[in-house]
């Protein structure tokens, strides 16, 4: 398994560590970019909202790096934030991505 998350400004630290930390292998998608950008502008719905186009953008940097599993953090909340994971997966998977798993990190969750 080779684990990646999108880039959401400094939290890549935390999910490093925290993974490694677990032993598990890690991928970095590189600095979102134009070409990531422009990937998720083409890919993802019409309707979604400029952040969740970045991190499609992200995911497909990091799966061109070896990751086949994929974390997104989730929340409930005004927008649809909590709704990206498996909007995600299946966006990816209709890309041809078909063995990619993404693991939603339900925020809520943590504040135990």
């Amino acid at each position: 398994m080779l684990i990646s998350f999108p880039n959401m400004g400094p939290n890549w630290v935390a999910f490093k560590t925290l993974f490694t930390s677990l032993g598990l292998d890690v991928v970095i998608p590189d600095p979102t970019n134009r070409e990531a950008i422009k990937i998720g502008v083409k890919q993802s719905p019409e309707f979604v909202c400029f952040p969740f186009k970045a991190t499609i953008g992200d995911f497909v940097n990091a799966i061109n790096k070896g990751a086949d599993t994929l974390v997104m953090a989730i929340d409930c909340g005004p927008c649809r934030f909590g709704f990206y994971a498996s909007v995600q997966e299946r966006v990816l998977k209709d890309m041809g991505y078909k063995d990619i798993t993404v693991i939603p990190l339900d925020q809520a969750d943590l504040a135990a």
